[in-house]
C-alpha cells in the first residue's frame, strides 16, 4: 500500500471527523520519511479519542496525547503503518479554519504560481531537511515565522503572491 492509499484508508476510517490530508503529500513536496498528515474537527473531545484509540491503539509507535494551542484544546496521535508515519490532529475548529489546511492552500497556490522551478527551489530546502513550512518560507526569504508567515498569506490575491515569487 502506498502512501496515497493509506491516506485515503485512514481518512474514510475518520469521516466522522471531516478528515482531511493536509501536508506534503498533497502538493507532492514530500521527501523520504514525511508524514501523512491527517486534520479532523470534533465535538466531543472523548469521543475522538475513543474513536482514535479504537481503531489505531494497535500499530507501531502509537502516541495520542491532548495539549493547548493557542488557547484551544487539540488531540495529536501518532503511529506508522505500512512503514509510513502518520499523524491525526483534531480539534473543535472545523477544518477549513484549521492552520494546516490554510497552509497547504498558500503552498498549492504559491506552486501553481511559480512554476517548475520555485518547486525546485522549495524542494532543495526540504532535501536538506527543512520541514514544509519552513523550506516555503526560506524560498520566499521570509524572516519572519514560518508558519505565521505562510497564514498572513492565505487571503492575498494572486498577484501578490505572484509578486513575491518574482522578486526572489
Amino acid at each position: 500500500m502506498n502512501e496515497s492509499d493509506v491516506a485515503s484508508l485512514i481518512c474514510a476510517k475518520l469521516a466522522s471527523f471531516g478528515a482531511v490530508q493536509v501536508g506534503s503529500f498533497p502538493i507532492a513536496v514530500n521527501v523520504k520519511g514525511s508524514d501523512i498528515d491527517i486534520i479532523c474537527t470534533f465535538t466531543n473531545q472523548s469521543s475522538f479519542i475513543g474513536q482514535l484509540e479504537t481503531l489505531f491503539a494497535g500499530y507501531h509507535g502509537f502516541y495520542l496525547n491532548t495539549k493547548s494551542i493557542r488557547g484551544e484544546n487539540c488531540v495529536v496521535c501518532r503511529f506508522v503503518t505500512e512503514s509510513i508515519p502518520v499523524e491525526v490532529f483534531g480539534q473543535t475548529t472545523p477544518i477549513h479554519q484549521q492552520y494546516a489546511w490554510q497552509h497547504l492552500q498558500v503552498e498549492h497556490r504559491l506552486l501553481t504560481l511559480g512554476g517548475v522551478n520555485f518547486r525546485n527551489l522549495v524542494m532543495s530546502f526540504r532535501d536538506r531537511g527543512m520541514k514544509t513550512e519552513q523550506a516555503f518560507a526560506h524560498a520566499l526569504h521570509l524572516t519572519g515565522d514560518p508558519y505565521e508567515d505562510l497564514l498572513a498569506m492565505f487571503n492575498e490575491p494572486d498577484h501578490s503572491l505572484k509578486q513575491m515569487i518574482a522578486e526572489i
